[in-house]
């Protein structure tokens, strides 16, 4: 389809919204999206070096039919993608008109005023699966099967419980001969590679971490809670950490701590490559999977996006010798974690990951860029990747 989704051109179907770090998913969007007959506009085709940026913005929202918000936490919290999102929403506030479609691209929750919308959820899907679910997402029509569906057996089954969803994880992965204590058993990624300007931050969180262990003589577990808005980099601080000090830990381990199933997915996945039995009694398999933490001494691991004590309380270790990071946009860990405030970047900090990012030696444009957005690491970063992206010198100059 010939530039069918140029911005500024007849009324079209879809305009993409997303952030540079889904640009490839959002691009594979709108490629089936063409490929079945439907017109879309989409920033890496359509938004072309010598045109103003918020013009071809405002142009696109306004032709198009429909705004496909590819949703992901980056999404959530990037300034320019919230822009996108609301005016899809202030066009048609009570989602009569279906006029905002976010499609779930990672794990994502959404809170507040987003709670109510729908979204098409491609996580975990092959290629043919999650073309399928697009189409079938965008249709205007009912999605009624052609033929009736079969009675749910399970409907007549007890709820499941934590124990249950553990056996269903282990059985799903085969079953390790358990790791020696002395090999490193790790899934944390590294931060991005823009990560920069909190050196202070990453001295004052391993003091923290290492206070209480000084103070006792008695090896014990130290918590701390990375707290602070959204977007505010409390998930990169934390992977920066890890990455910083992979050496002093023989475990290393992320958990996605959103909701209850994925925290038990994720230690159940850990106990497994340590060697714990799934089919324990959970208060047995926590008391296990603490004992073979313990054996290693050396252990980290990061419960990320973190919502209540109460929920995490449960599955938070009990081992001795380890390290406990969490982030949460709640402040309130007292008696389960330390509380470790993190705040905007530093103006120089911000002002050097635009320069870096873009190859624009201008510190004052830079430093008056960081502070329009705020210093937000989020919202710098996206800008960063928009005028490095399009190899353009700083947005609005």
């Amino acid at each position: 389809m010939e530039n069918a989704g140029r911005a500024g051109a007849a009324k079209i179907d879809f305009f993409i919204s997303y952030t540079a770090v889904d640009q490839d998913v959002a691009e594979w969007i709108a490629w089936v999206l063409e490929e079945a007959g439907y017109q879309t506009v989409i920033q890496a085709w359509d938004f072309r070096p010598g045109r103003e940026f918020i013009t071809e913005m405002q142009q696109a929202l306004v032709s198009a039919q429909r705004v496909l918000a590819v949703l992901s936490p980056i999404y959530l919290g990037s300034r320019f993608a919230r822009a996108e999102w609301n005016a899809a929403l202030a066009s048609d506030p009570t989602g009569a008109a279906g006029r905002l479609l976010p499609v779930r691209v990672a794990e994502v929750t959404l809170e507040g005023l987003d709670l109510p919308r729908v979204y098409v959820d491609l996580v975990g899907l092959s290629e043919e699966e999650a073309k399928q679910r697009l189409l079938t997402g965008v249709r205007a029509e009912r999605a009624k099967p052609a033929v009736a569906p079969g009675y749910p057996e399970r409907l007549g089954q007890p709820p499941a419980t934590p124990d249950d969803i553990r056996l269903v994880v282990a059985r799903s992965v085969d079953s390790p001969t358990p790791t020696p204590t002395s090999e490193r058993v790790w899934n944390i990624p590294a931060p991005v590679r823009s990560f920069t300007g909190r050196e202070d931050e990453l001295s004052m969180l391993r003091e923290q971490l290492n206070a209480e262990k000084r103070a006792t003589l008695v090896p014990k577990v130290s918590a701390a809670a990375l707290h602070g808005m959204g977007g505010i980099g409390k998930t990169q601080l934390a992977l920066a950490y890890a990455t910083q000090h992979r050496r002093d830990y023989i475990v290393g381990w992320w958990v996605p701590a959103e909701t209850p199933l994925s925290t038990v997915t994720a230690l159940t996945e850990l106990a497994s490559r340590l060697g714990v039995d799934p089919e324990l009694p959970e208060s047995e398999f926590m008391a296990q999977l603490g004992d073979q933490l313990a054996e290693r001494h050396r252990w980290l691991l990061i419960f990320d996006n973190a919502a209540d004590p109460v929920d995490l309380e449960p599955f938070f270790p009990t081992a001795d010798g380890g390290h406990v990071l969490l982030t949460s946009r709640n402040p309130a860990w007292d008696g389960l974690a330390e509380p470790f405030g993190v705040d905007l970047l530093p103006l120089d900090a911000a002002a050097e990951l635009l320069r870096a990012r873009t190859g624009d030696p201008d510190q004052q444009a830079a430093e008056d860029l960081a502070k329009e957005l705020g210093r937000l690491p989020l919202a710098v970063e996206q800008a960063a990747a928009y005028a490095s992206q399009q190899r353009l010198g700083w947005p609005g100059t």
